[in-house]
């Protein structure tokens, strides 16, 4: 079934950025990598990786504010899916990827957060398996066009690994808004070092549900 994303009712208490990771129980942290596969199930890996072009990510990597923005993360105050595994805000430290993408100051419709990979994450070699790169690459594109698409579901996926992530490696994860053509909204995803280098990216097209009061 494809995955969506949805608006759930107002909280009157909004919830504020923590400001580390809550722990979660060492059980826990076993179901960190059976749950992700509902967060890249809604694309494969054979998928048109290669077609996603390097130039759509001029002036994208917005790494010095990565920080900064996590705070502003919508999900803090409304969530949809606060189980994802990805990007939920009821998951904890082993037990998802804490994917908070906030708005990025001084860049409409972009958001952004830092992520350094644990030890769940590993592929048995010291890098992280390829599912949870795929993984994270997909729920920042959403909030990036949040605003304009509401409740909105996955339609296209295609992604493109530069090279293989380390476990531990610091990196900033970023999405950004392409385009809007009704109830289509195509966004852009990227993983980038501290530095701004580019490891992977990734294009997606988001579909309302309903089409949005102008």
């Amino acid at each position: 079934a494809p995955r969506q994303h949805a608006p759930a009712a107002r909280d009157t208490t909004a919830k504020a950025a923590p400001a580390t990771a809550t722990r979660c129980p060492p059980s826990a942290a076993a179901s960190a990598s059976s749950s992700s596969s509902s967060s890249s199930s809604s694309s494969s890996p054979e998928g048109s990786a290669a077609s996603v072009p390097l130039e759509r990510l001029a002036g994208t990597h917005p790494t010095a504010d990565a920080e900064a923005a996590r705070p502003r993360f919508s999900g803090y105050e409304q969530h949809g899916l606060p189980g994802c595994f990805v990007c939920g805000t009821d998951r904890c430290e082993h037990d998802g990827l804490l994917l908070h993408t906030g708005p990025v100051n001084g860049r409409d419709s972009t958001v952004a957060c830092p992520w350094t990979p644990d030890s769940t994450l590993d592929a048995g070699d010291g890098t992280v398996a390829p599912e949870f790169v795929w993984a994270a690459l997909d729920c920042p594109g959403y909030f990036a066009v949040k605003d304009q698409a509401g409740v909105a579901l996955l339609g296209r996926f295609a992604a493109h690994i530069e090279r293989p992530i380390k476990v531990g490696e610091q990196l900033v994860v970023t999405g950004w808004a392409i385009a809007h053509d009704g109830r289509k909204h195509q966004a852009g995803t990227a993983i980038y070092t501290a530095d701004g280098q580019p490891v992977g990216w990734a294009e997606a097209t988001w579909i309302s549900l309903q089409k949005q009061a102008a």
